[in-house]
């Protein structure tokens, strides 16, 4: 089945009726975050969530049909501080919730940065990072607009200007592809909360059906460990055909608009030293996926040229 086809077959787990079991909420996760309530700052006016827990070496490798990785071969800790560096520098006025397990980068420490750390099962990154969105949907600290990003997925420049006061969430496209809507960078707005709330429980709420399924199991295995949740955004939020940046939908009272990639997911063919400084200023967040994460030293090269703030920020005691 591709990856087209799987998707489609996704969106029968979508029931906007539907309500989410009080047994598959992570209160405990919710606490957590609201623990961190005073970390709140008036001035800085939007919040950046990102997730990273260190997999353990049991479940370091994934080998899928479209998808070959080595979490242990990649130094996930420099990635994590350069984009935090990265969305400081650039997005002055945020304050970043860097969410991650009970031990990983026990140093890291920055006024506009609070460390959220929940009792995760490490071996599920992806599975509990949604389950980690969801708490922070439902916790005291979402009352601003919120942008999800992967960590490593850096703030290029100022990103303030898609939340405006006509959309509730905004994702971003690619033409085609295996998802069309990247999990890895998209937008809330702190309009209407509950149906932002709504949302989540329905994200979670698929997710949750894939992990019995037969179908999406053959294909990718245990999803609670990789594509769950790429499948589970794409079922509610990919319009049929390919998405574009005219698509509005509605979904559980959200309205959801459509980004592409090329700007605020920009994702290049391997080989960024062919942009010139000018194109690559261009772009409002660069993602590092797979085989790109070896061209982060060049990334930060450019980024500390254009913003010589972003060298001297400190990121721990």
């Amino acid at each position: 089945m591709e990856s087209a086809e799987l998707i489609d077959y996704c969106r029968q787990f979508v029931k906007p009726g539907a309500e989410l079991a009080p047994d598959a909420m992570p209160m405990q996760y919710v606490e957590i975050f609201d623990a961190h309530l005073c970390d709140l700052n008036n001035n800085q006016k939007i919040n950046i969530f990102t997730f990273h827990t260190s997999v353990p070496d049991s479940a370091s490798k994934i080998s899928l049909p479209d998808v070959a990785i080595d979490h242990g071969a990649i130094d996930y800790d420099v990635i994590c501080e350069e984009m935090v560096r990265s969305a400081l520098a650039f997005q002055p006025d945020a304050h970043v919730f860097f969410v991650t397990d009970l031990y990983t980068m026990p140093t890291l420490e920055h006024p506009r940065v609070s460390v959220i750390r929940l009792p995760l099962e490490r071996e599920f990154p992806m599975y509990e990072r949604v389950r980690a969105m969801w708490a922070y949907a439902r916790s005291s600290l979402y009352q601003k607009p919120t942008v999800f990003l992967d960590s490593d997925a850096f703030i290029n420049k100022d990103i303030s200007w898609v939340f405006h006061k006509n959309m509730d969430l905004a994702v971003t496209y690619r033409g085609g592809g295996l998802m069309p809507i990247n999990e890895g960078v998209f937008f809330a707005n702190a309009e209407d909360i509950e149906a932002i709330s709504r949302f989540f429980d329905h994200y979670l709420m698929i997710y949750r059906s894939l992990l019995s399924d037969p179908v999406v199991k053959k294909k990718y295995g245990d999803v609670r460990r990789w594509r769950g949740g790429q499948l589970s955004l794409n079922a509610i939020a990919c319009p049929l055909g390919l998405p574009c940046s005219m698509d509005t939908a509605f979904f559980a009272g959200s309205k959801i608009d459509y980004h592409p990639c090329d700007d605020l997911n920009f994702s290049f063919d391997y080989n960024l030293k062919q942009l010139s400084e000018n194109e690559l200023g261009a772009k409002s967040i660069i993602h590092l996926k797979g085989g790109r994460k070896a061209l982060l030293d060049h990334l930060v090269a450019l980024q500390n040229k254009r913003e010589f703030s972003r060298r001297d920020i400190l990121l721990a005691a």
